[in-house]
Order: structure tokens, then C-alpha cells, then sequence
């Protein structure tokens, strides 16, 4: 209600003043706010941020004028108190975040209405709740003022607000921690390629934080990296070899969350080794982000995230970088998470008969026979499995565990009931029929085969390499050959000759002495009985029982029998337990089993179209690229359910729906794979500048762009108007 003067009435000169007193304490601070948010919370039901926001605005009477009040940052002050008063009700274990940008009332906050306070500000808080006062000083020790509200994310301008003074502060921080600019550029340069990496796998579970000391990124609710004082912390799934490791001056932390990720190592290391630091550990940083994203199951809160934060790493090494993205998926993808399961908790409620008897009978197999059935084509792989991915030390592990009678896991087998398309374990015989298929151990079974035989593997590049293992009698040891070993009389250089029958067991034994006594070594009674025994053990290796599960048909019905999607749900799952597989494998599988030929096509033309160029390729980049033409989405983790045709009503998978995607996915690859628009591309980036590989930082951005380039043409746009706007975008990226 406004009050308008009439002469010089005092009543009026009254009404006047409370006029003014009105408008200037109309938007009330976030202390006052806090009860009044806890009562709309009160009704049990979960409310939106903006719902809130809306609902509190009516309640104060706020004008038009009261609302459209603008802070410095250009966020409405009424919105930034909200979202302050939201986040102390959390901390305070009042409300609790239900999805992005959504809350409810906890049983806490149930308890605080019930006692039917007059108020609740902070000293309310902080007399009932200890969390509040650990919360506060955190706050105070970050500099972080605390009428500073969290950052907020707008939805309908999809932007994130910007507080005054967040981002020098930011800035002041850095230099006060790494006073060398380069030194600090180089630590900067590492953070943001993770911000890349962790926003490609999923854009809504990350965040970078503000802590006393530097800032340090999330991904998922697992630490990423960070900058701290003079130093780095970097996750990294191992091994990290003793050569890296001393280039780093790196030492290992114990970390009892990373217990729960397989390989997990948490590095520190000084920041001046920064600048080296993403060159060595570029591949293990990368798959454990890819682990972190993965074992994202609810929603991650960003209400810690500093977008100011992203905003200054971005102007120091010279590129764009993106912020987390809160905002739900659309309707037609919300059912595509990182979950690989059908069901829905929101799906159909109608009746369901789902379950069946077991599809497997478990077993075991000796190694020999293994061996015997590969080289005989019996025992194949299926096309949805990855190529042969170990190094050689990782072969030296598994005999090493061999030989000491560990357990090496299980094997599994789909024993199909007519031959099945297959390839060879580690070959080039891309064309076998096969009854027994591997769907779990292939990179065992390749390893074990290919040292016991002495043949040739094809590497995950293409490219064909012997792995070559030595073994030293004397105190039973494997190692890696090389030129050292060789020479060496004490190592039998070739192991393969336990196995391969070349030499008899006795005649090993017999040139190894010679050998010894040759070069005057002194073989005494104790080195010939420990050579004799290690020998004997080594050569037994061969009759190790593998626990093997085999997948059968084993019921009467037809209609039990085991399908290719029955197969590739169990791969998924199997190795999305633990094995480093992306969400990439798993919509490669997809296509192994619903249309192998694209795969197949996928494949080759990545190592064509790499062929020469200022940028390679591989086949999950051009598979991002392909996906990005056909749904206009490239990330792997909705593409994967999305390709299952799934519908999001019943949770059920809809053929018909999936053979029109894939008709899509067809289509997208033909444009995407023509060599003419591949090549006109990369013209387009060599003209940006990018005349040499050194130059390229990052490949996903040159890939990425390719997307835009082909979408683009099939848009019809202007080839001069879309060669000037990829140009632009690629140097934008790089350089701003």
C-alpha cells in the first residue's frame, strides 16, 4: 500500500514516512527470511528454488519495483538472499537438497517448527547446531564474508550469477599462494583440462571450490585435483611408475575414499613440476574421472561451486571453459543416465513377470585346454569386445600371481546354441564362426595365449608386437625382456618355452647351468634345487583351474534363450563394476550387437581419416562427433540409454524406437565419415592457425567442432558464412 501527502496533515507526514520506511525495508534480509522458508518447507512436499522465491516474494508484499532491486552482479537481490538464506537452513540439517535446484523439509527442521520459534536467525542456529558454527568459521577462513550468498544458477538465462569481488578475491589468493606467474599459469592450465574433461563425461556433477588455501575440483562427490600452497594433489588411476613419480617428486596419500575405486592413487607433488604434470599423468587423471563420473548415482550438489572461479582460470589460459550445467535433462532424454539398467523408479506400475531361472552354470577349465581352444578357433570373442589394451608389465603380473597360486578372477563364456560372428583373441582373423564366446577375461586369455604360443597380439592402434616375458629360476621371477636381460645367464629370456614344447624341461634346466658355469658363475646345490622347483612351478602353470561361468540356454522354454542384448547387458554390467570401460565402450557395444556393421565402419574410418592430418582421430571421438550430428547431444552416458530405445513411460525397450535411432546414427555417419567434408574441415582449421599436431592442446575441441561444421552443412548454412564461424569458434576456443 503506497501513502500519498495531503498538505500538511501530520497523519499524512506519518503515512508518508511509513511509505519510505516500508519501501526501503521491503526486501528482507536472508536472517528474516529463514523461518518463513522453513514454514513453506513445513508441507512436506519438495519445492523448486524458484517456487520459493515466487512464494516468499508474496508473502512480503513485494512490489514490482522490490523485485526487479539488481545487485552489482545483476542478480535481483531478493533471489540472492533466498538462495543465502537456503543454503544456512542446509547446512543447518533443517532442509535438505532433493535434485538440482530443489529441497525439502528434514526431520530436524520438523522438530524447529514444532517447538514454534518466534524467529530463527544465526545465533538460532548456532546455539542448537554445531555444524552451523563449524560451517561459519570454514566460511570465515576462506575470507568469504558472510553476507556472501552461494553463487546461483539462473535457469531460464541458463547462467550462473556473478558476486562482486568473488573473482578477485580469486585472483589475490592465487598469486598470494604462487607468487610465479608461469609456475601459477602452468598449475591453472592443469585445472582447466580437468574442468574439460570432467564437463565432457557429465556437465551436472562437477564443480570447482574455493577452500583457505586454493581451489580444488570435484567430480561427482570423489577430489579430482587440486592447487594447495606450493602444492598439487591429483587423482590418478595407477600404476604411476617410480620414473614419473620421481619427476614429480611426487608422494602417495591415502585417501579411504578412493577404497571404493579401484586403482585409485591421490598424488602430491610440488606446484613447480605443474607445467609436466598433465603430460605424464594425462591417461590416468582421465579414466579417474571417467571411474568418478561413473559411480555418480544422485544428484551432486553444486552449491559450493565458485563460477567466478572457472571465469578467472579461463581469461589466464586463454580459452573458453564451461561451468557446470544444473539443469535436468528434457523429457525425451530423462531417463538417460549413467545407469545402465532398464527400470525406472517412475516407470510403468503395471504387472510384470520379469525373472527367470539361472542362465549359467559355474566351472572350471585348465589354461591348457584354454590355449588349445583358442588356437583352434573354438573359443572367440564377439564383437562387442574392446581390443587387447595391456601393457607388458601387466602380463608379467598376471604369470607372477599365476605362479604364486593367487586367485586371477573368473572367466565368463557365452556358449551360443548356432556359430556366431567372432574374432580371433589378439588376431587378425576377423572372420570366425565360434559356439564359445569371451565375455569377460579376453585380456587374460589374449595375454596367456599369446606368451604360452609366442604369437603376435593386435594392439588396440592396429599395429601387431610380440610380448616377450623372461623368467629367472634362481628366485622364481618374471619380468618384461629387455636387451639387459637377454644377456643375462641367469634368465630363461623367452618364457614362452615352458609352455610351447621347443625344449624339454630337463634340457632348460641343463643349458641354464651351462650357461652360468660358462660365464663362472658358481652354482652350488641350493641355487640348482630352488632352480629346479621354480621351474617345475612355472611349467605347472599351465594346469591352473580358471573358475569359469558359462552362459547357456538351460531352460526348456524357446523363448529362454540367451539373446545378443542378454549379452550385452551382462558385458555392461560385469564391466561397469570396476574394469575402466567409458560410456563410450558400452555404446560401442551397442552397435557390436544391434548394427556391427556401422561399428565395423566406425573403426576403419577413424584410422583412415587420421591418416596425414593435423589431428587424429580415434573411434570414440568420431563416435561423440557421430552422435552429435544424429541427437544433437554427443555425451556418452545419455547416448548409451538413449540408443536402447527405452521408453520413458513403461522403462521397457522399444524396438521399433531403436531401429529409428540407429536409421539416425546411420545417417550421421555417412556425413560425418565423407572424406570431402572431413578434409574441408581440417582446411578450416589449418586456416585458423592450426598448421601443426604441437599446436593442437586439445583434441576433443577440434573433433567437437567438426559437429558444428557438419551440422552446419546439412543446415544449409552459407559455406563462407560457416567456414568464417568454425574458424572463429576454433581460435576462440584456444585463445580468448
Amino acid at each position: 500500500m503506497r501513502y500519498r501527502v495531503a498538505g500538511n496533515d501530520p497523519d499524512a507526514r506519518t503515512n508518508c514516512f511509513l511509505e519510505q520506511w516500508v519501501y526501503k525495508m521491503a526486501v528482507p534480509d536472508f536472517q528474516t527470511l529463514m523461518l518463513p522458508l522453513l514454514r513453506l518447507a513445513g508441507d512436506g512436499e519438495r519445492h523448486a528454488f524458484a517456487e520459493a522465491v515466487e512464494l516468499l516474494s508474496q508473502e512480503f508484499q513485494l512490489s514490482d519495483d522490490d523485485r526487479g532491486q539488481l545487485l552489482k552482479s545483476g542478480q535481483t537481490r531478493f533471489y540472492n538472499r533466498v538462495g543465502w538464506t537456503t543454503t544456512y537452513l542446509k547446512k543447518a540439517g533443517l532442509l535438505q537438497a532433493v535434485g538440482s535446484g530443489r529441497f525439502e523439509i528434514t526431520e530436524r527442521g520438523r522438530e524447529v517448527l514444532g517447538s514454534r520459534p518466534a524467529a530463527i536467525d544465526i545465533a538460532f542456529l548456532e546455539s542448537r547446531f554445531p555444524e552451523m558454527s563449524a560451517f561459519r568459521s570454514a566460511r570465515s577462513t576462506g575470507d568469504a564474508g558472510d553476507d556472501e550468498p552461494p553463487a546461483t544458477f539462473d535457469v531460464a538465462s541458463g547462467t550462473w550469477s556473478r558476486r562482486d569481488g568473488v573473482e578477485e578475491r580469486i585472483r589475490d589468493l592465487l598469486a598470494r599462494i604462487i607468487p610465479s606467474e608461469a609456475i601459477r599459469r602452468a598449475a591453472l592450465d592443469f585445472l582447466a583440462a580437468a574442468i574439460d574433461n570432467a564437463d565432457e563425461e557429465r556437465s551436472n556433477a562437477w564443480n570447482l571450490r574455493e577452500t583457505a588455501y586454493g581451489l580444488r575440483v570435484m567430480t561427482g562427490r570423489l577430489l579430482a585435483c587440486e592447487v594447495v600452497r606450493s602444492t598439487m594433489r591429483v587423482s590418478v588411476i595407477g600404476p604411476v611408475s617410480d620414473d614419473v613419480r620421481s619427476a614429480l617428486g611426487a608422494d602417495i596419500e591415502n585417501d579411504a575414499e578412493f577404497k571404493k575405486v579401484p586403482g585409485a592413487l591421490l598424488l602430491t607433488f610440488p606446484v613447480e613440476h605443474a607445467a609436466g604434470a598433465l603430460g605424464l599423468l594425462r591417461d590416468g587423471f582421465n579414466s579417474f574421472v571417467d571411474l568418478a563420473m561413473a559411480r555418480v548415482r544422485r544428484p551432486v550438489s553444486l552449491e559450493e561451486h565458485v563460477p567466478e572461479a572457472v571465469t578467472y582460470i579461463a581469461g589466464i589460459v586463454g580459452r573458453a571453459l564451461p561451468q557446470p550445467d544444473p539443469i535436468t535433462e528434457p523429457q525425451e532424454a530423462e531417463h538417460l543416465d549413467d545407469a545402465p539398467d532398464e527400470e525406472d523408479s517412475g516407470g510403468s506400475r503395471e504387472p510384470k513377470i520379469r525373472g527367470r531361472a539361472p542362465i549359467f552354470e559355474p566351472g572350471q577349465r585348465a589354461i591348457a585346454t584354454l590355449v588349445d581352444d583358442i588356437e583352434r578357433g573354438l573359443i572367440a570373442l564377439p564383437d562387442l569386445q574392446r581390443p587387447f589394451v595391456w601393457e607388458d608389465t601387466k602380463v608379467r603380473d598376471l604369470l607372477d600371481s599365476l605362479f604364486l597360486g593367487f586367485p586371477v578372477g573368473t572367466l565368463v563364456f557365452w556358449h551360443t546354441s548356432n556359430d556366431k560372428e567372432a574374432r580371433a583373441l589378439g588376431a587378425e582373423r576377423p572372420g570366425l564362426r565360434a559356439t564359445t564366446l569371451v565375455i569377460d577375461g579376453q585380456q587374460r586369455l589374449t595375454s596367456l595365449f599369446a606368451v604360452m604360443r609366442g604369437v603376435e597380439v593386435i594392439d588396440k592402434d592396429g599395429t601387431t608386437r610380440k610380448i616377450t616375458i623372461a623368467f629367472r629360476p634362481r628366485d622364481g621371477r618374471f619380468e618384461v625382456a629387455d636387451a639387459a636381460i637377454r644377456n643375462d645367464p641367469e634368465f630363461l629370456a623367452n618364457a614362452t618355452e615352458l609352455w610351447n614344447g621347443t625344449r624339454a624341461m630337463p634340457q632348460i634346466r641343463r643349458d641354464l647351468m651351462n650357461a652360468l658355469r660358462d660365464q663362472g658363475r658358481a652354482v652350488d646345490e641350493k641355487y640348482e634345487d630352488a632352480a629346479d622347483f621354480n621351474l617345475a612351478r612355472a611349467h605347472a602353470i599351465s594346469d591352473y583351474r580358471f573358475p569359469t561361468v558359462d552362459i547357456r540356454k538351460t531352460a526348456a522354454s524357446p523363448d529362454d534363450e540367451i539373446t545378443e542384448e542378454d549379452v550385452a547387458e551382462i558385458f555392461v554390467r560385469i564391466n561397469n563394476q570396476g574394469t575402466r570401460l567409458g560410456q563410450a565402450d558400452f555404446v560401442l557395444t551397442l552397435l557390436s550387437v544391434f548394427h556391427g556393421e556401422l561399428r565395423d565402419r566406425i573403426e576403419e574410418r577413424a584410422r583412415s581419416m587420421s591418416q596425414g592430418t593435423v589431428v587424429g582421430i580415434d573411434t570414440q571421438q568420431l563416435l561423440r562427433a557421430i552422435c552429435g550430428v544424429a541427437f544433437g547431444r554427443a555425451r556418452m552416458s545419455a547416448v548409451y540409454r538413449y540408443l536402447r530405445g527405452i521408453d520413458p513411460t513403461t522403462g521397457e525397450a522399444d524396438t521399433a524406437r531403436r531401429v529409428k535411432l540407429l536409421g539416425q546414427l546411420d545417417d550421421a555417419a555417412n556425413d560425418c565419415m565423407e572424406l570431402t567434408p572431413w578434409r574441408d574441415y581440417l582446411l578450416r582449421v589449418k586456416h585458423a592457425g592450426f598448421v601443426s599436431p604441437a599446436l593442437v592442446a586439445s583434441k576433443n575441441a577440434i573433433v567437437n567442432a567438426c559437429t558444428f561444421y557438419i551440422r552446419g552443412r546439412k543446415a544449409g548454412v552459407r559455406k563462407n558464412r560457416l567456414d568464417e564461424m568454425i574458424a572463429r569458434w576454433v581460435v576462440i576456443g584456444y585463445r580468448v
